[in-house]
C-alpha cells in the first residue's frame, strides 16, 4: 500500500467567499477525497494553498466533519500543513474522552473530508 502524499488528494472548491472587515480574507468550502493508503506517523501532507482555490497562503483549515467513518478523528496541523489523526483508547488509564494521536503508520480506507480553507 502506497504512503498517501499531499499531491494525492482530490480537491474541489465548492463555494468562494471573501469575508471579513478591515482585512479581508478569502473563504472556500472544499470536499478533499483522499485515496486509501498509509499515513505517516507525522500525520497525512495536504495539499498547497492553491488546490484549495486560495491565491497567496492558507491561513487555517476547519473540518467540519472530522470522522470520516474510519473511527479516526482528523485535525489539521497548520504549522507542517497536514492532517493528524487521533483515536479514543477505552481500555487505557485515561479517561475516554481524551483522544491519543497514532505513533505509527496507519492504512487507512479512501474517504471523504470536507472543510473550510481560509486565507487569501
Amino acid at each position: 500500500m502506497a504512503t498517501i502524499t499531499a499531491t494525492m488528494h482530490t480537491v474541489t472548491v465548492e463555494d468562494q467567499q471573501i469575508v471579513g472587515g478591515p482585512v479581508k480574507k478569502r473563504q472556500n468550502r472544499v470536499k478533499i477525497v483522499t485515496p486509501s493508503g498509509e499515513v505517516p506517523s507525522g500525520g497525512m501532507p495536504m495539499p498547497a494553498y492553491a488546490a484549495l482555490g486560495l491565491r497567496r497562503n492558507l491561513e487555517y483549515l476547519i473540518l467540519s466533519d472530522q470522522d470520516d467513518g474510519s473511527g479516526l478523528l482528523w485535525k489539521y496541523d497548520q504549522a507542517n500543513n497536514k492532517l493528524r489523526a487521533y483515536h479514543q483508547t477505552p481500555t487505557s488509564s485515561i479517561s475516554p474522552r481524551d483522544l491519543i494521536e497514532l505513533a505509527t503508520t496507519i492504512a487507512v480506507p479512501a474517504s471523504t473530508k470536507y472543510a473550510v480553507a481560509v486565507g487569501w
